[in-house]
């Protein structure tokens, strides 16, 4: 019973992790009509590797940083091509 809680423990911090990521982008999206796309373009994904590194300590944060990079370019250079 305590590996399926800690297993579950664990999974749910990786979930935390992409949710977060996946958060701060629509809400970086959100903004961006109001704000630009150059504006403080990182803003809201400062706070999701933070919420990863507490929910669930070092391996979702890693993998929140890992997602960050890909996904704001992504966002990034996308907004760059309409202007």
């Amino acid at each position: 019973m305590e590996s399926l809680n800690r297993s579950w423990q664990t999974a749910s911090g990786y979930g935390v992790a992409i949710a977060a990521v996946g958060l701060a982008l629509g809400a970086r999206e959100l903004f961006t009509p109001l704000w630009g796309p150059s504006f403080v373009p990182f803003i809201f994904f400062f706070p999701a590797i933070a919420l990863a590194a507490w929910y669930g300590r070092w391996g979702p944060a890693l993998l929140a940083i890992e997602r960050f990079p890909p996904v704001s370019l992504l966002l990034i250079s996308s907004h760059r091509r309409t202007i």
